[in-house]
């Protein structure tokens, strides 16, 4: 099916939620100049760290496989001077073993406010 066949449907919150808790898809935001996350609750369960209003980039960052941690750190950084898409994999750590491969993929936005 191509996409000018696709119906035209508009989907309801509810079924976008559904279809984001079967997929397991964790929702955050980052903002660069505060270097502070704003987290859904799976996130938090993704990366085991305890719901806060404060979860930060290198509190986040300790949870990077080692072996990762250089290279998401440096592309994260990098992420601070350039708007558009941005995507990386990168393993996590939970308990000292891998727990899984998070596939972020972001769009870098300025200028925005909060409504």
């Amino acid at each position: 099916m191509s996409i000018s066949t696709l119906p035209t449907e508009v989907w309801s919150s509810k079924q976008v939620f559904l279809t984001l808790e079967a997929g397991g898809v964790a929702l955050w935001t980052w903002n660069v100049d505060t270097n502070r996350f704003t987290m859904d609750e799976r996130a938090f369960e993704l990366w085991a760290v305890p719901a806060s209003d404060t979860v930060t980039f290198d509190e986040l960052s300790s949870k990077i496989h080692p072996a990762d941690r250089d290279r998401v750190r440096a592309g994260f950084i990098a992420t601070r001077s350039i708007q558009g898409p941005y995507e990386i994999d990168f393993r996590i750590m939970i308990d000292r073993r891998s727990a899984g491969y998070p596939h972020v993929v972001r769009e870098a936005m300025r200028g925005l406010s909060a409504v």
